[in-house]
């Protein structure tokens, strides 16, 4: 449930990331100080990565508070809570780019995080679903977090048993990561060649 939790809040959070620049026109501004997509996606992308380090080490404390028997602090563990929170965090930026509008973009985000209580396998088993339904599955961050979960915090895990999630969720990274480079990219030079045009275009 808490990493159901977390995972909506990062998409809902990186959703405004870019989406709060284009809609108020400060995007302009931003790329003033660079033309290079990476430089604004580190820069976004380290106050959230601070908080959210600290909201985990909150939510770590629950786990003794509670005297919750599961083994959970290890090395395994904290590489898929931050493959999880890169994931989440890629997913919700490339909306916030893609998608110009907060209001759109926390919708459309909610789309995403709202099913995947029930088909991370949360609530109903995965292997009831269609293999269409399963599919799709596979590429919501929370599914392989569960499913790497179980293996390290209740069956003694290590990093080789949860290779699979990890896999997916490098890829996850990967995919999403380089069209946001790719995407802010364009925005950026379509800005640069246009400010006008690209002004119009984002605020409709």
């Amino acid at each position: 449930m808490i990493a159901a939790i977390m995972q909506q809040i990062i998409f809902l959070a990186m959703a405004l990331v870019f989406s709060r620049d284009f809609e108020y026109s400060y995007f302009r501004n931003l790329i003033q100080e660079s033309k290079f997509s990476i430089y604004h996606i580190t820069v976004k992308s380290f106050p959230f990565l601070l908080m959210i380090s600290i909201m985990w080490a909150i939510v770590g404390l629950f786990i003794p508070y509670f005297q919750i028997d599961a083994d959970v602090f290890n090395f395994p563990m904290l590489i898929l809570v931050s493959l999880l929170t890169l994931a989440s965090m890629f997913i919700g930026m490339l909306f916030s780019i893609a998608i110009p509008s907060q209001l759109k973009a926390t919708e459309l985000l909610m789309v995403i995080s709202t099913p995947a209580f029930v088909l991370s396998g949360f609530t109903w088993p995965s292997l009831a679903f269609p293999d269409a339904i399963s599919s799709v599955a596979l590429f919501i961050p929370l599914t392989q977090f569960l499913s790497a979960f179980r293996k390290i915090a209740f069956y003694g895990g290590d990093i080789s048993s949860i290779a699979p999630e990890i896999n997916i969720l490098v890829i996850i990274i990967f995919v999403t990561f380089i069209t946001i480079l790719l995407l802010l990219q364009l925005k950026i030079y379509r800005y640069r060649k246009n400010p006008k045009n690209s002004l119009m275009t984002a605020q409709d």
